[in-house]
This record gives C-alpha cells, structure tokens and sequence, in this order.
C-alpha cells in the first residue's frame, strides 16, 4: 500500500476585493454602453452650440435651424395620424467628404427626456425643397432637411426642452476587411433649445 503523504498546501494568490469590483464596473459600463446608456453623459460633455451655428465635422457639416411640433409630417403627402405629432428637426447639411456620403441619417439625434432616446433613429429625413426622402449627400452641395420622429399627442408640447445632438465619426487605421472602415458614431455637439410651434 502506498503511503500517502500531504504536503503543506500551497498558497494560493487571492484576488484582492478592489479587483472584483473593477471587473464588475467593467461589465457594466459595457453593457450600458452597448444601449446607448451613456448617451446623456455624452451629450453633456461635448461643445455646446446654438441654433443656426454651424458645426463641420470630419465628414458632415451641420447647422440646426429649428425644433418644432407638428399635426402633419413634411413630406409630399403631409402625412397626418390621429393621436401622433411630429417632431421636427429642420438642418442644413453639407458632405465634406471628396465623394457621396450615407452618413446623413445617423448624424442627428434628439433627446427628449421619457420620449425619444439619443438612439432612436428618425422615421424619415426629408428633403425639405422635393419633400422627398434624402439620398446620399453628394460633395459640396448643401441640402435642408427635416428629420421627422412620430410622438404620441400628448407625449410633447410646444416650448418643452430637448437637446439636439450631432455625431460624427472616425476612421479606423489599418482594419483588415475595409480600407474606409469607421467607428461607431459618436457624440460631438449639442444644442439646447425648445420646441417651436409649426410655421
């Protein structure tokens, strides 16, 4: 029979409490960043501008002429739905890029506490001149728009607070499968202001 002997038992590295609690923090912060959690945060963060200053970003420049509430939505159908408003957000945009650009739709958010979230995306972009939906924004050639969200009645009002904000992008260098990749959107500018009764 062979006999057995223990040895001391080793001891074993214990991971310090203040580690657990990063690695938590980290999952967290992961996740809320994932659902656009940190999307008040960022709007606070980032420079502040005013209604019709222009913002040029690195593939987009935008000015924000207006916030308003409407009954019908500013396309060629002046579409209206019992029980829904639309919130519309009327900008000048311009490609700063040297060839077409699809980036219009993502560039500008709203936030609307309890209503619309920064990564809600707008029902439609319209140009306000056809009254049709915006293609690509080709090169050096400015283009108005209203971004259009549909909101329950009652869910907004005239002279409510909101924040408008624009996104930009960056490219990343060296990416394996696309020679133009780029991030996700980010927050760069913002404008506080209120909602204006429709013209």
């Amino acid at each position: 029979m062979t006999d057995v002997t223990t040895s001391p038992r080793r001891g074993r590295s214990r991971v310090p409490w203040w580690a657990w609690v990063a690695a938590a923090l980290v999952v967290v912060v992961g996740a809320v960043a994932a659902f656009g959690g940190f999307a008040d945060a960022t709007t606070t963060l980032v420079p502040r501008y005013e209604l019709n200053e222009q913002f040029v970003g690195n593939e987009t420049s935008v000015t924000i002429e207006s916030v308003t509430l409407r009954a019908a939505k500013p396309d060629r159908y002046a579409t209206e739905t019992e029980g829904v408003s639309y919130l519309v957000v009327e900008a000048t945009l311009e490609n700063v890029l040297p060839g077409p650009s699809i980036f219009e739709r993502e560039v500008v958010r709203v936030i609307v506490d309890g209503v619309i979230e920064a990564e809600d995306e707008p029902e439609s972009v319209i140009d306000v001149r056809t009254k049709a939906q915006v293609g690509p924004l080709q090169p050096g050639i400015p283009m108005r728009v209203a971004y259009v969200w549909p909101v329950d009645a009652p869910g907004l009002a005239v002279g409510d607070d909101l924040i408008v904000g624009i996104f930009e992008r960056y490219e990343i260098a060296d990416d394996p499968l696309f020679d133009d990749a780029r991030t996700r959107p980010r927050g760069a500018a913002r404008v506080l202001t209120t909602i204006g009764a429709a013209p």
